[in-house]
């Protein structure tokens, strides 16, 4: 991974001044620190995120990209998480219509199938009947011959028909972004590549002697590093947001504080942890998560605009083919997983695993090792179960509270789903706020580039493209893809496509989410090399271009090649076959 920062990073962010209190302290950038930061900050809290690594770098950026109800849990009686997801589906269709879009999914039903047809037609019923009125679109039982039409390849051997119900897609990582630069805009600090290196209760200092107070701790005190710069930092909540998904356990292991309390605990005296601290009080077990694995690959698109719900003949689990551009995105295995999170990765087993599945299902299509284009790993934080196998844990979230020190509170978010983030976050929110007055309006208050007054995104896309020339002047493919990507955004990033040779008419201001100059006068950018065309693509293969690497710079907190490759664009699709891509665009950063 290319780690070197930027130039105008490296040079603005160690200096850049930041408020030592907050009224709370969120640790993790995936989707639910981000939406809590959201929720947080748009109820006027003060509020610090930090990330070790970039924002969505873990589970958040590695998921099916579903927003979903989760028809198979029904199967496992989950009906309340059925429930809440359906709704929470609902509300983000309505709150990021530029990143959430409604899908069909195909269940075909083949003779000795272990779910059979009168039990997907119960399943896709049950479904709709509990998304009630916040139901996208009903389902529709279908014929042999209604499923062909739609999923033509299919193997027509055995088929007797099946069904279609409606879930919703998403752009993941970009869901997550969105949040971060909302919480940004409503005054958030927001910091990724920021690792904790401690935790413990803060003494406030007496004014007289200089001495930490004699009385109790007033919060506590986090001691935060850059990653890519080493600069220490020292931040002070009385509440701290434990949102580090599947480091969470390892987390509370690192920051934990014997309970035992001795002479060196007093203020003002070390313990034997290099720790002034009193009693920690934490009382979580270091066995919160069952973490389960699930990869995804991309291979040459195998499906139309429909996406694929299969049961694997092997053994039962359910698996998506999902319509991804010009690939189709398979996904995903569910297996125990007890590594270093940081390690986790896909292997040949369980790729061979889906091949076979798929092989089965498009027997013309012979997929082998060879035609996976690019695949992913991601880890499940779920709620530690034991005696049940992996698919059947439940994809609940449970909220542990801790004491730090005498008044110091550290909440710990264990469990969650990408769909269900948004309410999750309402009620860590809640907790935090309760002596506020001000409510949640996260439901009601569209997301950065969702911004449009036009009926559906479709139509903002339409009437944007005909606004603007510099739009029309490029590669449709291109014009497409930004607009994809920045929605409403999308006037915010248009200079940078002027900005030939380095000559470029955006305001460096550091109000702008993401933006990290702290001069607010007119400027050339930093950014753009004299023998590149901004508006040229990186790689023939892929309509991302050059201004959006620079764009990202300045308002998507890119700090690293992989954070622009993997989390803002979708570059990593190609990188197997351009492995020189993150160098060749780690070079342009440091110009």
């Amino acid at each position: 991974m290319n780690t070197s920062p930027s130039k105008k990073q490296s040079d603005t962010t160690t200096h850049k001044a930041n408020p030592t209190h907050f009224d709370l302290i969120i640790i993790g950038g995936g989707i639910n620190g981000a939406g809590i930061a959201r929720d947080s900050a748009m109820r006027g809290l003060k509020v610090l995120l930090v990330d070790k690594d970039d924002f969505a770098y873990g589970t958040s950026s590695r998921s099916t990209k579903l927003i979903h109800g989760g028809i198979r849990y029904l199967e496992n009686y989950d009906f309340k998480l059925v429930w809440e997801a359906c709704h929470e589906r609902k509300i983000l269709t309505k709150i990021a219509p530029q990143l959430v879009h409604m899908l069909g999914f195909v269940i075909p039903v083949y003779k000795g199938d272990k779910r059979p047809a009168w039990l997907v037609k119960l399943g896709m019923l049950l479904y709709d009947l509990m998304a009630g009125f916040q139901n996208l679109k009903w389902h529709k039982n279908l014929s042999k011959k209604g499923v062909l039409k739609l999923i033509p390849n299919l193997k027509k051997e055995g088929l007797k028909g099946g069904g279609i119900y409606y879930d919703a897609q998403t752009n993941d990582a970009r869901l997550v972004l969105a949040n971060i630069q909302d919480a940004a805009k409503h005054g958030a600090t927001v910091k990724n590549y920021t690792e904790v290196a401690t935790i413990k209760a803060h003494f406030s200092i007496d004014g007289k002697n200089g001495k930490p107070r004699e009385e109790r701790a007033d919060g506590v005190e986090v001691v935060c590093q850059d990653v890519l710069t080493a600069e220490k930092t020292t931040y002070i909540a009385p509440i701290i947001v434990n949102a580090t998904g599947p480091w969470l356990d390892q987390n509370l292991k690192k920051w934990h504080v014997e309970e035992e309390q001795d002479e060196a605990s007093q203020p003002g005296k070390e313990n034997q942890h290099g720790s002034n601290s009193p009693k920690s009080f934490l009382k979580s077990p270091y066995s919160n998560l069952r973490l389960t694995k699930g990869i995804h690959f991309f291979i040459p698109k195998i499906t139309n605009e429909q996406a694929l719900l299969i049961g694997a003949q092997y053994d039962g689990r359910v698996f998506f083919v999902i319509p991804w551009g010009e690939y189709s995105l398979v996904g995903t295995t569910d297996t125990d997983y007890q590594k270093n999170p940081d390690e986790v990765k896909a292997n040949d087993g369980d790729r061979d695993y889906l091949l076979t599945e798929l092989n089965r299902l498009f027997p013309e299509k012979k997929l082998k090792l060879s035609d996976i284009v690019a695949d992913y790993a991601g880890l499940r934080p779920l709620l530690h179960v034991e005696g049940v196998k992996e698919g059947a844990v439940t994809r609940e979230y449970k909220l542990k509270t801790d004491q730090i020190g005498y008044n110091g509170t550290l909440i710990s978010v264990v469990g969650g789903k990408i769909t269900t983030y948004r309410r999750l976050a309402q009620k860590v929110t809640d907790l935090v706020a309760q002596k506020r007055a001000s409510k949640c309006h996260t439901a009601d208050q569209k997301l950065p580039g969702s911004n449009f007054h036009e009926q559906n995104f479709a139509e903002f896309k339409k009437h944007k493209l005909a606004q603007k020339s510099q739009l029309q002047a490029l590669d449709p493919d291109i014009a497409d893809n930004l607009l994809n990507t920045y929605g409403s955004q999308i006037d915010q990033f248009l200079p940078y496509l002027e900005e030939h040779f380095g000559q470029h008419p955006a305001k460096t201001n550091k109000s702008v989410p993401g933006h990290r100059s702290t001069d607010k006068t007119e400027s050339k950018s930093q950014h753009v090399p004299t023998q590149l065309d901004p508006a040229s693509r990186i790689i023939s293969q892929s309509p991302v271009i050059w201004a959006q690497l620079f764009y990202g710079i300045d308002h998507e907190f890119v700090r690293t090649a992989e954070d622009f490759i993997r989390r803002r664009t979708e570059l990593y699709i190609h990188q197997k076959k351009h492995p020189e891509m993150e160098e060749m665009i780690g070079k342009e950063m440091k110009i």
